[in-house]
């Protein structure tokens, strides 16, 4: 009686074992293989399907199947996801507004160190001026390194 079923199930693609399809059968009176099929659809095939696929199928020597095949996936691993810029402007994103300095800030603090470079400059001496030294190498490991050197600067006037 699963010999009828069978050969209907697998042209439909359906690999079912003789066990899995009496699993599937709602009335023994009357097999209907759409409903075979729909039973089936909300069954894990690995405890009613029989082997289909060739034993070498993960050795990438399998290049074809033939015929209609039902196959149940199990987990699906996504290396790299493209969204489409127009994805993107649908989806929710958080923005940032930085506040913009007057103009007449930057242009003091500009003042100020261009007469710091300059006072240096007039006393010949080695200065260091905007961060560097010892922890410019290390970011990351501030906690080893002093206040007074996280603060060396890095413009170097001869």
């Amino acid at each position: 009686m699963a010999e009828v079923p069978s050969a209907a199930l697998s042209q439909a693609g359906w690999y079912l074992s003789d066990e899995g399809i009496e699993a599937c059968i709602s009335s023994p009176d009357k097999v209907n293989i759409n409903d075979i099929i729909l039973i089936a659809l909300n069954t894990d095939l690995r405890t009613i399907g029989k082997k289909f696929l060739p034993g070498d199928i993960n050795g990438g020597k399998v290049e074809k199947l033939k015929g209609p095949c039902v196959l149940q996936i199990q987990k699906i691993c996504v290396s790299h996801v493209q969204v489409h810029s127009r994805e993107l402007d649908r989806r929710k994103t958080l923005q940032v507004i930085m506040p913009v300095k007057p103009t007449n800030d930057n242009d003091e603090f500009e003042k100020q160190r261009t007469s710091a470079i300059a006072e240096v400059a007039k006393s010949k001496e080695t200065k260091i001026f905007g961060g560097g030294g010892v922890s410019a190498r290390s970011n990351l490991n501030m906690s080893a390194v002093g206040t007074e050197q996280k603060l060396k600067p890095s413009i170097l006037l001869v």
